[in-house]
């Protein structure tokens, strides 16, 4: 794991936990932050299997956090995005995998503990959250892919503070084409956006998705 730290005149590298220890495979992807005493880092490592990966900031060091296994004892999971709006509100995304087939993955931190969070699926191949984003308890958005039975479409999850449900998006490449959300952002309940690329059958193209409010 890497982490650096910005003091206001240098950025320097900060003492981080690795799981897997160092002759093992250990990844931190994103990071988010509310003060100078919380932050949150997640990833994953290698133990078998990849393993979801939190790790904490509390002001003085970095600690590994212990988070819910989805799945059975021998499932892969990986966090690759992280959102936190207070110290009693944080969302980490990813996947996990059920078998042969890859689900999405939340997991949230109420203040005291990381817990797997019922999250869609939607479709029965693959499915993966890349990025989430957060502006409330009640507001909140995680991006990433699904696979139909040819290509990747995009994926668009929304948090209303009771459940986490598909949204409609669009997918410029069509269904036969691959369609990737890799980020988001959001700075209220009507105004978020989503990017990622497509395929339009001669190359990849840039994609951006705005939320209105609305659609």
């Amino acid at each position: 794991t890497l982490i650096e730290h910005w003091n206001g005149k240098d950025w320097k590298i900060q003492k981080t936990p690795n799981p897997a220890g160092w002759g093992a495979s250990n990844r931190l992807a994103d990071v988010a932050a509310t003060s100078a005493t919380n932050a949150w880092a997640v990833g994953r490592y290698h133990a078998g299997a990849d393993q979801a990966l939190i790790e904490h900031w509390d002001g003085t060091a970095w600690t590994v956090q212990p988070s819910q296994k989805p799945g059975t004892s021998k499932a892969s999971s990986s966090l690759f995005g992280v959102a936190a709006t207070s110290d009693a509100n944080a969302w980490a995304v990813g996947h996990f995998s059920s078998g042969s087939t890859m689900r999405t993955l939340i997991e949230h931190w109420d203040g005291t503990a990381w817990t797997v969070q019922k999250s869609p699926n939607a479709s029965g191949h693959a499915n993966a959250l890349s990025r989430v984003a957060a502006t409330s308890p009640t507001n909140a958005w995680a991006v990433g892919q699904y696979k139909n039975a040819t290509a990747e479409q995009t994926l668009i999850e929304h948090w209303n503070g009771k459940d986490w449900k598909v949204q409609k998006s669009p997918n410029p490449g069509g269904s036969k084409r691959a369609n990737y959300l890799v980020s988001v952002t959001a700075t209220s309940d009507a105004n978020a956006w989503a990017v990622g690329f497509y395929d339009n059958g001669t190359g990849l193209r840039t994609l951006i998705e705005h939320w209105n409010g609305t659609s």
